[in-house]
């Protein structure tokens, strides 16, 4: 019989122990009986008789329709219990169990139950988030309160984004500025950020990004002048 190595050990799949038992015992029974159906759950057990009729061995199996660890269990889960339950009659009757009475099915699931789930993906770091974080450090560290347009060039220049960095962080830069409806300082570090960007494309001849962002920083701008002459003083 074909076997399948699972942790350094051969277990024999169901499939193989049905092909075992049919070869030698053909006038040999292997019948199943629905101990329980629910919507939810099923219980099979599965019986071995010989040609007289006599029960030489049986198996138990139980599968929830809902089990996270086995999408065949979401639209099969009465058919894959009947298969388990096989695989335990025939262990029980002898075939199969060089290594344990278990499948290697059986012991796969289980070994998939143990797992952990995945944890969620953590989201991702807003792009521009991260380029204005940036420009903030790069002026305390320069004992700025901002840094001035020269910085911004000088920052620009030695700038290491691929093309690939600099289209996600231009493009979350313009979403930004698009969504923006709060007050936009000029000393905002987002300002400084959206200043850099448009120099690092213009340096690389990305116009089209460099005017994009610009017209997304002076439509926010005009939005915050208009918040500001609406509020009473």
């Amino acid at each position: 019989m074909e076997t399948m190595k699972i942790k350094g050990k051969d277990y024999v799949p169901v499939n193989e122990r049905l092909k075992e038992f049919r070869k030698l015992f053909k006038d040999y029974s292997l019948t199943s009986e629905i101990i329980e159906l629910t919507p939810e759950v099923c219980t099979i057990k599965a019986v071995i008789t010989d040609d007289k009729g006599v029960v030489r061995a049986t198996g138990l199996a139980q599968e929830l329709r809902n089990n996270s660890m086995s999408l065949v269990n979401k639209t099969s889960y009465v058919e894959n219990c009947e298969t388990s339950a096989w695989g335990r009659a025939l262990g029980n009757f002898g075939i199969g169990i060089d290594s344990a009475i278990c499948t290697a099915d059986e012991l796969l699931m289980a070994l998939n139950a143990q797992k952990e789930p995945e944890k969620p993906a953590k989201a991702q770091t807003d792009p521009f988030k991260a380029v204005a974080s940036s420009m903030k450090s790069a002026a305390t560290r320069a004992g700025k309160y901002e840094l001035s347009d020269a910085d911004i060039v000088e920052k620009a220049q030695k700038s290491s984004y691929n093309d690939e960095e600099l289209a996600t962080k231009t493009q979350g830069a313009i979403d930004y500025f698009n969504a923006l409806n709060t007050q936009l300082l000029a000393t905002d570090a987002k300002y400084a950020g959206a200043k850099l960007l448009i120099e690092i494309n213009n340096l690389r001849e990305n116009f089209t990004a460099a005017d994009a962002l610009k017209n997304a920083l002076n439509a926010a701008i005009e939005r915050t002048n208009k918040i500001d002459d609406s509020i009473p003083y």
